[in-house]
């Protein structure tokens, strides 16, 4: 058995070499084996390098003109003025870190996002595997859609905002590892977040609230129940509340909870395509149903379990106050951390317990379900290169110019 594994172990490797997309798909086929993860890892790493940069107003646009400028520059001035300086709006480490250490040895800024798809893709593949290391039972077409959401609601193509969707990855995998393993080192893990994008002290204050509370599901039920009647925040109270902050961070927190930035994002969600305005409705209403429905008609079973019980009681904890500071600009994005969140539990809650309703809930959300895995995909093609799913590392090297997957379509 051990010698059968290990070929299939080599047989993927060498796959990966010749065609990478074909590589993930037999990983996925073959998630029980301890290897089939790694090669996920690497696929997400070959992705980076393969990123296609389509228009200028891209983070990742921004992101390699940055890195050009640190690469073309002798001296450490650009790097030091970034880290925590009071005239620089950059108030984090991982970034500016890795800029200063990849342009050390090359100035092609596909190596740099190569890095930050080893990065991204390690965290991603383990959150992964830890729900599907609990999958103890052949996976239903139930819990292929929850996984297929697990794997959207932050995806590998997020890594054009790097620095939030890094820190959200790196933080749900600690989250993961500690409610799930009991492994006190998930807790580091979501304190590091924090050196990636400074809004997670706000997560990283959300824990430790659930910390110092405990498991208090009813209280934190109504809480979450209470945050969907929000439908308005006051963005200077907001700023005042956070006046605490150091200077460091002033320029940040005030740039985030001004009116000129709300009206900013308001006209963008304007001018997108009507499907990519719901999107975010059609993902979070069907899981409010799903939370509902279990803490009234299930709690009794989530109780038996105490890994479950206390990851429901934070999902809820957490998707509250998303809800809540969901109308400050940008901090929306929390939202889909709470997802996130909540769609691991629901997968393990099904992968424990039979519930013949619960599944028959879960049915009827599949339209709205997949209009957000669909309009999400849809959003990857415009990133997504020819050489991402058709090429290799060796073709890669050799394609400067490669062109996004939506090109083929429109």
């Amino acid at each position: 058995m051990y010698t059968k594994n290990n070929e299939k172990k080599l047989y993927a490797y060498f796959l990966f070499l010749i065609w990478p997309f074909l590589s993930i798909l037999i990983a996925l086929y073959e998630y029980r084996q301890k290897w089939s993860k790694n090669v996920i890892w690497l696929f997400v790493a070959f992705f980076g390098y393969t990123f296609v940069i389509s228009n200028d107003t891209m983070d990742a646009n921004r992101y390699r003109d940055q890195f050009t400028e640190v690469s073309t520059t002798d001296n450490g001035t650009i790097f030091e003025k970034n880290i925590y300086a009071e005239e620089s709006a950059n108030v984090d480490i991982l970034k500016p870190l890795l800029d200063k250490v990849v342009s050390s040895f090359t100035t092609n800024y596909k190596i740099l996002f190569m890095f930050y798809g080893l990065i991204f893709g390690y965290f991603f593949s383990r959150s992964l595997w830890l729900l599907l290391d609990r999958s103890y039972y052949k996976l239903t077409g139930i819990s292929i859609l929850l996984l297929l959401l697990f794997f959207v609601v932050n995806p590998i193509w997020n890594i054009n905002g790097f620095r939030f969707w890094t820190a959200a990855q790196i933080f749900v995998y600690g989250i993961l590892l500690y409610f799930l393993e009991g492994k006190k080192k998930g807790i580091l893990f979501v304190l590091s977040s924090f050196l990636v994008h400074f809004s997670f002290l706000l997560p990283i204050g959300i824990l430790l609230i659930y910390l110092l509370l405990g498991n208090r599901l009813t209280i934190y039920f109504y809480f979450f129940i209470g945050s969907l009647l929000v439908n308005e925040l006051n963005l200077e109270m907001v700023r005042n509340n956070l006046a605490f902050l150091p200077t460091v961070y002033e320029a940040r927190v005030t740039g985030y909870t001004s009116e000129e930035y709300k009206e900013k994002v308001i006209d963008q969600i304007v001018q997108i395509n009507w499907y990519a305005r719901i999107k975010g409705k059609a993902l979070h209403y069907p899981i409010y149903i799903f939370l509902i429905y279990l803490f009234w008609k299930a709690r009794s079973m989530v109780l038996r379990k105490k890994e479950l019980y206390s990851l429901f009681s934070f999902v809820l904890l957490f998707y509250g106050v998303a809800n809540v500071i969901s109308y400050i600009p940008s901090a929306g994005r929390f939202m889909s951390i709470g997802a996130g969140l909540a769609i691991a539990f629901i997968f393990l809650f099904l992968q424990n317990f039979h519930d013949t309703k619960f599944n028959s809930i879960i049915k009827l959300s599949r339209p709205a379900l997949l209009l957000f895995i669909i309009v999400t995909i849809r959003i990857g093609f415009d990133v997504i290169g020819l050489t991402s799913i058709f090429g290799n590392p060796l073709i890669a090297l050799f394609m400067e110019n490669d062109l996004p997957l939506i090109d083929l379509i429109k």
